[in-house]
């Protein structure tokens, strides 16, 4: 890789982790597609952690379907058992274990 390349790369990376940081202080502009995105594409390990960072604060905003596709990407993500993504996944999955019954009327 030249070095314009991977200046541009890290520039990338930089921003997408920047975004994750907006989108934790401002849960607004938080959405599904990116969460998954940063888990389970993200560029760095930094950017995973980030995404579930915010998967976590926006938890219980979250719909059904949308917490699902979190699940199913932290899932398919296969962090290394004790690192930090894996135990903060595991924290975000904990959540999922939290949510009342919904009762059928």
């Amino acid at each position: 890789m030249s070095r314009r390349k991977y200046e541009g790369y890290l520039l990338t990376v930089f921003v997408r982790v920047l975004v994750l940081g907006l989108m934790q202080g401002d849960r607004s502009l938080a959405d599904v597609v990116t969460i998954v995105s940063a888990v389970g594409s993200g560029r760095s390990r930094n950017e995973q952690y980030q995404g579930l960072r915010l998967a976590k604060l926006c938890w219980p905003d979250l719909a059904p379907r949308g917490r699902k596709k979190i699940r199913e990407t932290i899932a398919a993500a296969n962090f290394k058992i004790g690192s930090d993504r894996w135990e903060l996944a595991q924290e975000v999955l904990r959540l999922s274990n939290e949510e009342p019954e919904h009762v059928q009327d």
